[in-house]
């Protein structure tokens, strides 16, 4: 039994150090590393200007001579049409309008205007045939040993309750899904590395291109040189879609993410994280320091976080650990987020337990807010629509805004209209319900975001566990897959030497 044991650790060894050797390998032979960059919305109303900002200071970060090739597709791409929506609360001429926007329950989008996109270059529109084209183009043009990093900024779409029928959701409303990015990507030659980095909205669906049949993922089955970095679970939505225009506040797991794979914001601020080897902090560091420290609802996970899972045997669910080894880096997240929030560094059981603890409490307090929110709403909605009956009394020409009665009537009467709408004894009732739901719903982002530090620190202890279990019993070929999957992620990409300010407040 020992021998045989000895035997499979020999190979195990030698399977991981061919993947690591070819991996590796690259740099020695001078590979080339090509880049493409996606981003955008499906349409201008949904083109946020915090997605624009976002692919900006991408662009601006991985604007280097290491990259052999960059491609860059933006909504519209050159055509100079208006793609982009921003927010403009100083804007003198919206604010007048922002009573009738309140009568009609749009006041959200009522300080709001549509702009073209300013980025300095782009190579093509975000449609999903031009996407489709030119990233079979340069997967196929790598070589043996090349690698192409893959980053999307933009949103996302969960189709049905298969995650493998997930899209990216294009410009000019075009979708393309999980199972066709999976076959683009095996289309590349053998012995390239795909790497990608999705942020948006059911992100999570695309962890499954890794596997050879996206529709029935098997741990047994894998592109082992395929490797990704994902927001959410493929069911949850993402932060970070915001007209915004003060990108101080994004929290998105972009942010999160290339701040510290520079080791500067956004805004210019240092970041602190150090890279184990004391080098330049690869993909799988950024990732881990995103997770640890990112305050925002995403529960961000990589490729090899998806493989233990998705080899996790129906036994292992039901199967503790109380003691972790000292390599286990999900161990040390975890605790890394204990001392965070204020959970006593002490086993892994105990801080399971005071997670737990944790994550009911608060769920409590996102339903008591979500409860007292509806409430208003309703009576929001109620109040709207007697004033909105009223008003339509008045000005019959509203009933039909796309008809030529009410441009006309917003050319002779706007004054009118909205001096109704003021002087009305009910509108001061109106108006204080809406700003109510708008202050609850910062309340309720900000608890959801609390929430969300217990929801990856309980999910750090699981992974934690299930690593443990995996080495106890992988097989060989399992172990490999784990390791190469991880070689993949532990890049560092080549990154341009910037200034401070690069994408920040403008």
């Amino acid at each position: 039994m020992n021998q045989a044991l000895d035997q499979r650790r020999r190979c195990t060894s030698h399977h991981v150090m061919a993947t690591l050797l070819l991996l590796f390998a690259a740099p020695i032979l001078q590979a080339a590393e090509q880049l493409m960059i996606v981003g955008g919305g499906p349409l201008p109303a949904q083109s946020q200007v915090s997605i624009e900002r976002n692919v900006i200071w991408i662009d601006a970060l991985t604007d280097s001579p290491g990259f052999s090739t960059r491609k860059l597709l933006f909504t519209a791409g050159q055509e100079k049409v208006k793609d982009v929506v921003e927010h403009q609360p100083d804007n003198r001429e919206l604010q007048r309008f922002l009573p009738l926007a309140r009568l009609f329950g749009s006041e959200g989008d009522a300080l709001s205007v549509f702009r073209s996109n300013q980025l300095k270059h782009i190579d093509g529109s975000a449609t999903a045939a031009s996407l489709d084209r030119q990233f079979s183009s340069m997967l196929e043009g790598l070589q043996n040993g090349d690698g192409l990093w893959f980053i999307y900024n933009g949103h996302g779409g969960m189709e049905s309750s298969d995650p493998s029928e997930n899209t990216l959701r294009l410009w000019n409303d075009s979708t393309l899904d999980a199972r066709r990015f999976a076959a683009i990507a095996k289309t590349r030659p053998a012995g390239t590395v795909l790497r990608s980095f999705m942020p948006q909205c059911f992100s999570g669906g695309f962890a499954r291109s890794i596997a050879l049949d996206p529709a029935a993922p098997d741990a047994n089955h894998i592109d082992r040189l395929q490797c990704g970095f994902y927001s959410v679970p493929h069911h949850l939505e993402s932060e970070g879609c915001t007209i915004n225009v003060d990108s101080g506040e994004y929290r998105d797991y972009s942010t999160y993410f290339f701040a510290a794979l520079t080791g500067m914001d956004r805004n210019g601020n240092a970041v602190d994280i150090a890279s184990p080897d004391g080098k330049n902090p690869t993909l799988l560091d950024a990732h881990r320091w995103a997770y640890i420290n990112g305050d925002s609802t995403d529960i961000p996970f990589s490729s090899s976080e998806y493989f233990l899972e998705l080899w996790q045997p129906w036994y292992a669910r039901w199967q503790t650990v109380t003691t972790v080894s000292d390599d286990n880096p999900y161990i040390r997240s975890a605790q890394a987020i204990a001392e965070k929030t204020g959970i006593a560094n002490t086993s892994i059981n105990q801080m399971a337990s005071l997670a737990s603890e944790k994550i009911d409490s608060i769920s409590e307090q996102v339903a008591n807010i979500s409860n007292k929110q509806q409430g208003i709403a309703n009576r929001e909605h109620a109040l709207r629509k007697k004033l909105s009956t009223a008003f339509m009394q008045h000005f019959p020409e509203a009933a039909l805004p796309h008809a030529g009665g009410w441009a006309q009537l917003l050319q002779e009467k706007a004054n009118e209209m909205l001096q109704w709408i003021t002087s009305h004894p009910d509108y001061p009732q109106l108006e204080k319900l809406q700003q109510d739901i708008a202050t609850l719903d910062e309340e309720l982002l900000e608890t959801r975001r609390e929430l969300t530090k217990f929801i990856r620190l309980q999910r750090m202890l699981k992974l934690a566990t299930l690593r443990e279990i995996f080495f106890r019993s992988a097989s060989a070929s399992a172990r490999d897959s784990y390791e190469a999957l991880l070689a993949c992620e532990s890049w560092t990409p080549p990154l341009a030497d910037l200034k401070p300010a690069v994408g920040g407040k403008q």
